[in-house]
Parts: structure tokens; C-alpha cells; sequence
């Protein structure tokens, strides 16, 4: 045969060239497959050498946390669910015990002042007096009343003058005698309770000069601002009760001359920057026009922000008791918008107060039957006014 067994044989194998002697073919057999056995040992300690590293750098690398993929959207197959045992993080806490619940605001007793001349505490689901107030004063008549947000004392002013202008006195409601604070009409407490605001002349005036405005008096260090109404004189001027936002940022009142509704403006007045209370936004005037009429316009902010606002509607100042309507319509302060009109009893408005539930509305009208004065105070129930008690001038909750 021209083919040398032997030679092939070599020339498969790793090994260098060899003379030409002759070699047993099982031992060329057997260096081949020992060649080709360490090749492949090579390969794998190279690959697991490789694997170590990449697991030393990883672990020896600093943490980063990476954001997980994002789902699959066409992947509609349900996940596989987890069947291990939770972690204590993933067990919730156990519910707090709960505790009793608060009474809501607007179930608190309403402090009214009535026309004999007390301060009262009444229940305003059935009007039924449950207590009154010892001030330490002699029965007077209690024009404006203004309660602190947590029920504990109460603002009033008298309705008899001093030759210092009208006290104002604030009394603890769970007894004690009242103390003279200030001098002013229709005091309102501010939503916090740190501030008073009342109607008065100008700080260091007399009662009697031709000057009026809104003084924000600071209950904690006896500062006031003072809002001066540059339109002020004593010609049948007609300045309202300032009405706090819920906020506390802005007052509502009512100023005018006359007795008219058209005659008198309703401004807001922000009070982060207003030099008086002309600088104030005026809320545009109800539709009724020049046919409201009322002997004392008055307005309070419902917590939802908008204003509740008393209209009277008559033909003239000579309507018989029975053909005025008398509304409270409410608006929103910002546009003057009409956003729902109550129809209320008839008689000409007294007092207007407002819960922080929003819900509850306490009315109290005036009317004269055989030229004597009655007044009677009114609650919504959601559908109509509901008639509390008689002899109630003002309410605050």
C-alpha cells in the first residue's frame, strides 16, 4: 500500500515530529486521546475561571439598585402567585383601638342672648334652654354675640353706650363674672380665636367723631389693626357685622346708607394687604334689585367658603305683615353668583348663624304684632326653617 498507517496516525496527533521509527499504533491511539482530553479540561477551567471572576467583581462592585422592567404589556397570563411564608414587614399593624366618638360641632349647645336681657345656653335641636350664663352684670340688652372655637368663652357687646362708646365683655362660659375688653359694636371672633374684630372709630377717637372702621385686635398682646370705611358718616351710615372666611384670610361687610338691600354693598376684603375697607372687592347685588328691603342687612360665611345672604322682599316700606318674602340666598364670593335660595319664614331678619357642619342655619326674625316686637328663632333641617324658641335676639355656636 502506498499509505503509511504510521505516519497518518502522527499526523493527527499534537506531538512534534519524531524520526521516522516505527511506532505502535496503540500508543499513537492513546496520546491522541490524552491531547484532546486535556484541550477540553483547559476549556473548562477557562469557563469557570471566568464565571468566579464575574461573581467577585459583582459582589465587590458598589450597590446600585436598578429599576425593575417594566410589566409586558401583551402578556396576559396571571402571575404565578407567591405561596411563601410573609414576612413580618408584609403582615399589616393591627388597627389602634378606637376611641369614643367626638360629638360634632354642630350638636354643641348655642350660646343666644334673649329680649329679656340674658346670656343663655340653649339646645339647638328643640331650642329649650339648658342654662344661663352668669356675666355679673344687670340684665341689658346683648346686641351681637360671638362664641371661641372651643365653646369655652363668649364675646358680647351691650346695646347701652358708655360715654367711652359700646362695651364689649367676654365671659367663660363655665362661670365667672364678664370682663370689659374693649369698645365697639358687633364683635366676631376670627376661626383660630386670636383675633377680634369689631366696628369702632378710629383708635384714640371719641365715640362721637365722624370716623368708623373694622379694629383687628389681637386678644394675645392687645395690638389692633385698624380698617378705616373712608366713606364713613353718621348720616344713616350702614356698617354690618365683619364676617370672617373660614380661612381667616378675608372679612365680609356690608356698607351702605339707607335701609334699602340696593342701597348697601357687601365687600370682601382680603386682609393681607387692604389699607381700609374700601380697598375690598364688592360682591354684586342679588337680582331682587330695589323691591329687597331690609331693616338690617345681614350676611355670614357658610364653611364652605360661600356667603349666606338675607333678602327681604317688599313692595314698598308700607307692606302688611304676611306679603314680604323674606330669602337667604347663597352665594359664592367670588363671582356673586347665586348657587341656592332658602325660603324662610316671614319677618324682617335679625340674626344669621351657621354651624361647621355647613348644615345647620339658625334664623332669627323680627315682627310686630300690635305694635309689640317678637322675635323668633328659626332652624333648617335641610327642607324648610323649623321655628325654636321666642324671646331669642342673636345666636352663636
Amino acid at each position: 500500500m502506498d499509505f503509511d498507517l504510521t505516519r497518518g496516525l502522527r499526523d493527527l496527533s499534537d506531538q512534534p515530529a519524531v524520526p521516522d521509527e516505527a511506532v505502535p499504533v496503540g500508543a499513537v491511539l492513546a496520546r491522541v486521546r490524552r491531547a484532546r482530553a486535556l484541550r477540553n479540561a483547559g476549556v473548562g477551567v477557562a469557563s469557570t475561571a471566568a464565571v468566579v471572576a464575574l461573581a467577585v467583581a459583582v459582589q465587590t462592585a458598589p450597590f446600585r439598585e436598578e429599576p425593575a422592567p417594566p410589566a409586558d404589556p401583551t402578556r396576559s397570563a396571571s402571575p404565578t402567585p407567591d405561596l411563601s411564608e410573609p414576612t413580618p414587614t408584609e403582615v399589616p399593624d393591627a388597627p389602634p383601638p378606637t376611641e369614643a366618638p367626638v360629638e360634632p360641632v354642630a350638636n354643641r349647645p348655642l350660646v343666644a342672648s334673649t329680649s329679656d336681657g340674658r346670656l343663655v345656653v340653649l339646645d339647638p335641636e328643640t331650642g329649650s334652654e339648658l342654662s344661663e350664663v352668669p356675666t355679673g352684670l344687670a340684665p341689658l340688652e346683648i346686641d351681637g354675640v360671638t362664641v371661641s372655637p372651643d365653646g369655652g368663652t363668649a364675646y358680647f357687646q351691650s346695646a347701652l353706650p358708655t360715654e367711652h362708646g359700646y362695651p364689649i365683655y367676654r365671659v367663660p362660659l363655665g362661670g365667672g363674672s364678664a370682663e370689659l375688653v374693649t369698645h365697639g359694636r358687633t364683635p366676631s371672633l376670627s376661626p383660630d380665636g386670636d383675633t377680634l374684630a369689631f366696628v369702632a372709630p378710629a383708635p384714640g377717637a371719641p365715640p362721637d367723631v365722624d370716623s368708623s372702621g373694622v379694629h383687628l385686635l389681637e386678644l394675645a398682646t392687645g395690638t389692633v389693626r385698624y380698617l378705616p370705611d373712608e366713606d364713613f358718616c353718621r348720616c344713616d351710615r350702614v356698617v354690618t357685622t365683619p364676617e370672617w372666611s373660614p380661612d381667616g384670610q378675608h372679612i365680609a361687610i356690608g356698607l351702605g346708607y339707607g335701609e334699602r338691600l340696593s342701597d348697601v354693598d357687601i365687600v370682601v376684603v382680603d386682609l393681607a394687604d387692604a389699607p381700609s375697607l374700601q380697598a375690598g372687592r364688592i360682591l354684586p347685588r342679588s337680582s331682587g334689585g330695589a323691591n329687597q328691603f331690609v331693616t338690617r342687612p345681614l350676611h355670614v360665611y357658610m364653611p364652605d367658603g360661600r356667603l349666606a345672604v338675607a333678602s327681604l322682599s317688599q313692595l314698598d316700606d308700607h307692606t302688611l305683615p304676611g306679603e314680604d318674602v323674606l330669602t337667604i340666598e347663597l352665594v359664592d364670593p367670588s363671582t356673586g353668583a347665586v348657587t341656592q335660595t332658602l325660603s324662610a319664614p316671614a319677618g324682617s331678619p335679625r340674626d344669621l348663624s351657621v354651624a361647621a357642619d355647613g348644615q345647620t342655619l339658625l334664623l332669627t326674625t323680627e315682627r310686630y304684632e300690635d305694635d309689640v316686637p317678637r322675635t323668633l328663632l328659626h332652624r333648617w333641617d335641610g327642607t324648610t326653617f323649623v321655628g325654636l324658641a321666642e324671646g331669642v335676639l342673636g345666636t352663636a355656636w
